[in-house]
C-alpha cells in the first residue's frame, strides 16, 4: 500500500537512472504480499501501478539481500549484501555494529557513514535511525511507517534530506534494508533487558 505525500514539497520529481530527485524526498519500503522476501521501494506518492524505483529479495543463503533497479531481474542487480558487508555497483563495503552504542558504521567507497539511534539527539523519539556523515551532518532518517499515513504494517519509511548522486541514494536504500532487521532485534533485546531489570528491582524492593 502506498501513501500520499507527506506534503506537496515531499513528492519526488525523478531524474537519473534510479529516479533520484534533486532535493529531499522519501521512500516507502514495502513488504510484498505476493512473494516472500520481496521488498518494493517506491517514492511516497507514486501511483500503485507505477514500477518501483528499487526492489530487493532476501533469503537465508548468501548473499542475504540482493538489490535491484526497478523489478527483480538478473540484468538489473545493483548490489548484494549481508549484515556485515556488501557490494554496490562492484564497490565493496562493510557494516560494523556496536552493541554498546547502537551505531552501525558504514564503510564505503564514498567514505564513512553511521546509522545511529535518534534517541541520542534532543529531538529524537527513540523509534528512528539517523544516517550521519563524519561531520555529523544528518543525511537520512529510517523508521517504521505510520499507520496514520495509511502505510501497511511492517512498512519502513526512508526520508532523505540531501541531494546526491544515484550511488549515494542506492547506498542509503541498501544499508536501510540490511540493518533494519538487526535494529529491530536490538530494540527488542533492549526492551527485554529493561523489563528484566525492573523485575529484579521489584523483587529486591519486596525483600525490604
Amino acid at each position: 500500500m502506498l501513501a500520499m505525500p507527506i506534503s506537496s514539497s515531499d513528492e519526488a520529481k525523478p531524474s537519473g537512472a534510479s529516479g533520484v530527485s534533486s532535493g529531499g524526498f522519501a521512500f516507502i519500503i514495502h513488504n510484498s504480499t505476493a512473494q516472500a522476501g520481496l521488498k518494493i521501494v517506491s517514492h511516497i506518492g507514486t501511483p500503485p501501478q507505477a514500477p518501483p524505483v528499487f526492489s530487493s529479495i532476501s533469503q537465508a543463503l548468501e548473499p542475504k539481500v540482493t538489490l535491484f533497479q526497478a523489478f527483480p531481474n538478473p540484468s538489473s542487480i545493483l548490489a548484494t549484501g549481508s549484515s556485515n558487508n556488501f557490494t554496490l555497483r562492484g564497490q565493496p563495503g562493510t557494516i560494523k555494529h556496536s552493541s554498546l552504542s547502537g551505531k552501525y558504521a558504514i564503510e564505503s567507497s564514498l567514505g564513512t557513514f553511521k546509522w545511529v539511534d535518534d534517541s541520542l539527539s534532543l529531538a529524537g523519539d527513540g523509534e528512528h535511525l539517523l544516517l550521519k556523515d563524519t561531520s555529523g551532518r544528518k543525511l537520512a532518517r529510517l523508521g517504521k511507517a505510520s499507520s496514520k499515513e495509511r502505510f501497511a504494517k511492517g512498512d519502513m519509511k526512508l526520508e532523505i534530506y540531501v541531494a546526491g548522486d544515484d550511488y549515494l541514494t542506492e547506498l542509503m536504500v541498501l544499508t536501510s534494508i540490511l540493518i533494519a532487521p538487526l535494529a529491530e532485534t536490538s530494540s527488542k533485546e533492549s526492551a527485554e533487558g529493561v523489563k528484566a531489570a525492573f523485575e529484579v528491582i521489584g523483587v529486591l524492593a519486596g525483600m525490604n
